[in-house]
């Protein structure tokens, strides 16, 4: 299919929280239909990314919120296979399995700080959780007990990414160093990025992984050696535990700044094709892409959520 050039996806839909309190944190769908967010307010909500809000037209369609279970701000947010399920986690130390309309299926607890990532296994049957406490938590959805099946605790400082394929586990924080847990052999190879890794994308054929640096850059490190392959530079980043991604065809990496704009870089080249500098008020917490489209959301401290994308595909 034909790339679509950058200069024809523009900013489309935007939640604006009643208070402006930040909305660090968002993730699609698996089938890329839908947006889920969350923020300060310890809630998250579900959008519609492409369909017109009727009370507020300018914003994404708002499906659902969910709130009540936690005590502190959402630091992550994922989605499970099938859609039908997700995952927070925050500064109380918790993390929640959600069913999409509405109930909390379980709560987890057990680490002794906050909780910055979570992450499910392919099928959706395990939770991983990733905590200032340096160590990763293995959950069992199928069990009964709330008691991790498993602890990574290799890391030297906090863990603030985690990524889950059917045969490895992806583990990056704040010590600068990327581990990859090969389930099959029971084995870590840990390889040395040199800055503190805030998040973490892997492209599709699971041969690369892009981490997001506190250095100002995103680096593209090759999965089996740990080389890095390229640098993409431009945005700033050095302060907060900000995510950007891939898009849906590799083709470029998307990363926010922390003076609100959002960079757009070619995967190949690194160099810069285009640059949202009017996206966002505030630092921009985290950039997702729809896996399925050339379609972006994306959060920030000023208490909006941005959806990215071609204008025609926006229904009423």
């Amino acid at each position: 299919a034909k790339r679509p050039r950058m200069e024809s996806l523009s900013p489309l839909l935007r939640y604006e929280h009643p208070q402006g309190l930040p909305e660090t944190v968002c993730a699609f769908s698996t089938d890329g239909g839908y947006v889920i967010s969350g923020g300060a307010d310890r809630c998250a909500r579900l959008f519609n990314p492409l369909r017109r809000d009727p009370i507020r037209p300018s914003s994404p369609l708002l499906i659902k919120s969910y709130e009540g279970a936690h005590g502190h701000g959402l630091s992550d947010i994922c989605i499970a296979q099938g859609n039908a399920k997700f995952a927070t986690c925050g500064g109380d130390k918790l993390a929640f399995y959600w069913d999409v309309h509405g109930s909390v299926l379980r709560r987890f607890k057990g680490h002794n700080e906050k909780v910055n990532a979570v992450a499910f296994n392919e099928d959706g049957t395990l939770l991983f959780s990733g905590s200032d406490d340096r160590s990763v938590r293995i959950f069992d959805l199928r069990a009964q007990g709330r008691v991790p099946v498993q602890i990574l605790d290799e890391a030297r400082d906090a863990v603030m990414s985690v990524f889950v394929s059917s045969f490895d586990v992806l583990v990056a924080g704040m010590d600068g160093t990327v581990r990859t847990y090969d389930l099959r052999r029971g084995e870590c190879y840990a390889d040395s990025v040199g800055e503190a890794v805030t998040g973490m994308a892997v492209t599709k054929d699971m041969e690369c992984i892009l981490a997001m640096t506190l250095d100002d850059s995103v680096r593209l490190l090759d999965k089996s050696s740990g080389k890095q392959l390229n640098a993409y530079y431009g945005h700033v980043h050095h302060n907060y535990h900000m995510r950007g991604d891939l898009s849906h065809d590799d083709a470029q990496v998307v990363m926010g700044s922390e003076d609100g704009k959002i960079y757009v870089y070619d995967f190949l080249t690194a160099q810069v094709i285009h640059c949202w500098d009017n996206s966002h008020a505030g630092c921009v917490m985290c950039v997702r892409a729809s896996p399925k489209s050339a379609l972006f959301a994306s959060t920030a401290y000023d208490g909006s959520l941005q959806v990215f994308g071609n204008p025609s595909k926006v229904q009423t």
